[in-house]
C-alpha cells in the first residue's frame, strides 16, 4: 500500500511525507512476532518428553520454575527442521524465518530447497531489548565435549550482539533505583542473580564489551561495576576491551586550578568504571548460588579500573 501511495503521489505530483519511522516499527513488529512464536515452540519443547535433559540441566544449575518462566527459557530439539516446520504452520514465509536467524539455506539451487532449523539440541534463551521484544536467542549446548558452547542469533534486523546487553528488559529500573549497574558475561551469570534478588546485573553475552553497549548503559546510571569470570581465559582482552569501550564515552571538560592558581581544562570522563574480582574458577552464577552475601562482597570491593589493571599486570 505505501508504495502504491508514493507511485500515485509521484503522478499527481505532490511531495508526499510519510512516516519512515512507522514502516520501520512495522517491519521490526514483523520479527518481534515470529520471534514470539519461536519462543512459543522452544518453551513446549522444554515442557515436553524431548525437553526432559534440558530441565535436568536447569535444576543442576539450581534454576527455579519462576526463573524458567520468567526469563522465558525453552529448548531446541534435533529434529533439523522442527522450528521452520511449526512457523510454515503459522503463516510464516520462510525468507522471513532466514532474515530472523533463525534459519540456515543450505540449498544448492532453487530448484532444491534445504532449509534446516539454526538452532538444534540447544538449551534456549531469548534476548530482548529494553522495551522487552525478543529480538533474538542465545544457545547453549549441554553436552559435555561440544563446541561452541554457546551460540547467539546472527545479526538480524532486530540483533545487533554489539549494541544489546542481555537482562535489560528486566534491569532497567534497578540500575536506576540503585544508580549503579554489574555487568558480568553471560546469560546464566544474569539469571542466577535475579533469582537471587541482585536486579541491576545486566551481560556483554562474551568477553568483550562495546562502546555502543557501555553508551547506553551510561543513560542510566553512570557507575558501572565489572564482575568477570575468575578464570576467563580471555581477561586481559576483556580488560584491554573495557578499556577501548569506555575512550569512547562522552567526557566533559572540567575546569580546576593548580597550587599557581593557573586555570586548566581537564576531561572528566562520563561513567565511574570499576572491576569486581571474582575468585579463580568461580563466576558471578556459581558464587550467588553459595551465597548471595559473598558475591555482594566482592562488589563493595571493587575497584576503579586503573587501580586493578596496576595491580593485576
Amino acid at each position: 500500500f505505501i508504495e502504491a501511495l508514493k507511485i500515485c503521489a509521484d503522478i499527481a505530483g505532490i511531495n508526499l511525507t510519510l512516516n519512515e519511522n512507522s514502516e520501520k516499527r512495522d517491519y521490526l513488529e514483523k520479527f518481534y512476532a515470529i520471534n514470539e512464536l519461536a519462543v512459543k515452540y522452544f518453551s513446549n519443547n522444554l515442557n515436553d518428553v524431548m525437553g526432559k535433559e534440558f530441565k535436568a540441566y536447569l535444576e543442576s544449575r539450581q534454576f527455579n520454575q519462576s526463573s524458567i518462566s520468567e526469563w522465558k527459557i525453552g529448548s531446541a530439539s534435533k529434529n533439523q527442521k522442527g522450528l521452520v516446520g511449526f512457523l510454515g504452520k503459522n503463516n510464516i514465509d520462510i525468507e522471513d524465518v532466514i532474515n530472523a536467524g533463525l534459519a540456515i539455506d543450505r540449498s544448492e539451487n532453487k530448484a532444491n530447497k534445504d532449509i534446516i532449523d539454526r538452532f538444534r539440541n540447544k538449551l534456549m534463551i531469548p534476548i530482548m531489548n529494553p522495551k522487552g521484544n525478543v529480538i533474538g536467542f542465545g544457545a547453549r549446548t549441554i553436552e559435555k565435549d561440544f563446541h561452541p558452547k554457546y551460540l547467539n542469533s546472527p545479526t538480524s534486523p532486530t540483533f545487533d550482539k554489539k549494541s544489546i546487553l542481555f537482562g535489560m528488559n528486566l534491569a532497567t529500573q534497578e540500575i536506576r533505583k540503585k544508580d549503579q549497574v554489574i555487568i558480568v558475561e553471560g546469560y546464566f551469570d544474569v539469571i542466577g542473580c535475579y533469582q537471587h534478588g541482585i536486579r541491576n546485573v545486566v551481560a556483554s553475552m562474551g568477553t568483550a564489551i562495546t562502546g555502543n553497549q557501555l553508551k547506553s548503559i551510561t543513560k542510566l546510571t553512570k557507575n558501572i561495576i565489572f564482575a568477570l569470570d575468575g578464570d576467563s581465559a580471555g581477561m586481559s582482552a576483556a580488560l584491554k576491551g573495557i578499556s577501548t569501550a569506555s575512550e569512547e564515552l562522552e567526557g566533559e571538560a572540567v575546569a580546576s586550578i593548580d597550587w599557581q592558581g593557573l586555570v586548566s581544562l581537564q576531561e572528566k570522563f562520563s561513567a565511574q568504571i570499576k572491576i569486581a574480582d571474582m575468585p579463580n574458577g568461580e563466576d558471578p552464577d556459581s558464587i550467588v548460588q553459595k551465597s548471595k552475601e559473598k558475591f555482594l562482597e566482592l562488589i563493595e570491593n571493587s575497584q576503579y579500573i586503573t587501580d586493578y589493571l596496576i595491580q593485576h599486570t
